[in-house]
């Protein structure tokens, strides 16, 4: 009976611990399962979100390469009015792969002083009178525009523009609307209500451009900083000429009289060197970026310089395009015409305004301007003798970015 008693509790007792050992091992395979759950719906949340993003990369990879394709460059040739900017903008529009657009913000900067409204495809309108801070935004705004191929969201007054005839890209256009006759008040609202028609050839050829180039003489520097803050793909070429050739050829055309030399030099020389200070102190974000050149270089050496143009902004260069330049700098045929591009000299006609001006107005932009004419290498003159002097060269070294350090210490 004892014995028996003993067994029975023997058993009992391993009865009971095997129990505890099952539960310990229920609750470890329970844990267990449920990390492997876990661990599972990991994975899978896993795969499906690398499958997402590898999707979504190589949309967006897809994208960016089209974009590319299509438009490698957008290019602001920022210049100022008589700069010679007609002459490089039509040796750069000229390639088959660059969509021109020149002169776009005329009709805004004339809405600025006072002389029109813009009028826009959808009715609206937009008044603009000496309202210098809505003209800059709307000025960034038609670049970004034009630059989107969005022409339909331009003002009226730059659609019908007969400026459309000064560029390759845009001529069928102004062709398809006979913007010839726009001046017409008979015939302007014929004209502007075949927009939307005549509208698919600019974008078409906009769309098909490798680069798209845009010529202003009304934007500044702090508006292609912004451009080029917003799109990577914006390019900037500062174009600079002699000051006294610009106010001279300005003066010339009436832009202001005798008296006004004084003032207007002072403005344009400000208005540079603001633009190369700007510059200056954005460099460091914008390298390979903003190419500044000398208009007399240019003429100087046609061939080099727009070797130098086109591959800022990676275009072929073939035998046929420097043959085109050299005709447009030294082997056209002169005309008359004060703002076209083709010269039979083009380095005689930069230079013309030394054998046209006076000693006097020269010396009072030299004195307004001086600090620009060094920075830009060019010879200030110290007599009547040395101006009409044409072997003594008004530039007198080459031109070095380098020098534009000289903007930061001042």
């Amino acid at each position: 009976m004892a014995t028996g008693t003993i067994e029975s509790l023997r058993q009992c007792f391993y009865l009971k611990r095997y129990s505890r050992k099952m539960r310990r091992w229920g609750f470890s395979i329970t844990v267990l399962l449920l990390l492997l759950l876990l661990v599972a719906v990991s994975a899978i949340v896993l795969y499906y979100f690398s499958l997402h993003l590898k999707t979504t990369i190589n949309i967006e990879g897809q994208v960016n390469q089209f974009k590319s394709s299509l438009s490698n460059h957008h290019l602001i040739l920022l210049t100022y009015m008589r700069s010679g900017s007609s002459f490089v903008g039509a040796m750069i529009g000229a390639h088959p792969d660059v969509f021109y657009m020149y002169e776009p913000l005329w009709t805004p900067r004339r809405a600025l002083g006072g002389l029109t409204k813009l009028r826009y495809l959808n009715g609206s309108e937009l008044n603009l009178s000496e309202d210098q801070t809505t003209f800059w935004f709307t000025s960034v705004q038609v670049l970004n525009d034009i630059f989107q191929c969005r022409f339909h969201l331009l003002d009226v007054g730059t659609l019908t523009h007969t400026h459309m005839y000064r560029s390759p890209s845009t001529e069928d256009y102004a062709i398809c609307l006979n913007i010839s006759h726009v001046q017409d008040l008979t015939l302007k609202e014929e004209i502007i209500s075949k927009i939307p028609s005549c509208l698919p050839l600019l974008t078409s050829a906009c769309h098909q451009a490798k680069v798209k180039l845009v010529k202003v003489i009304e934007a500044f520097m702090d508006q292609a900083i912004n451009l080029m803050l917003s799109d990577p793909l914006v390019k900037v070429l500062h174009l600079i000429r002699d000051p006294r050739a610009v106010l001279i050829s300005r003066k010339e055309f009436g832009f202001y009289p005798e008296d006004g030399v004084g003032q207007n030099s002072w403005e344009l020389c400000v208005q540079i060197l603001r633009d190369l200070e700007l510059y200056v102190h954005k460099r460091k974000q914008f390298v390979g970026r903003v190419l500044t050149l000398r208009y007399e270089d240019i003429v100087r050496e046609p061939l080099d310089l727009g070797r130098q143009l086109y591959q800022f902004v990676d275009l072929d260069i073939g035998p046929e395009f420097m043959d085109m330049i050299w005709n447009m700098t030294y082997a056209g045929f002169p005309d008359g015409c004060n703002v076209c591009p083709v010269r039979s000299n083009a380095t005689v006609t930069a230079y013309k305004w030394r054998k046209r001006a006076s000693f006097k107005t020269v010396a009072r932009i030299q004195n307004n301007c001086l600090d620009l004419i060094n920075l830009m290498g060019y010879r200030s003159f110290t007599s009547e003798r040395e101006l009409s002097s044409l072997h003594l060269p008004a530039v007198h070294r080459n031109y070095d970015p380098r020098f534009l350090q000289v903007l930061i210490r001042k």
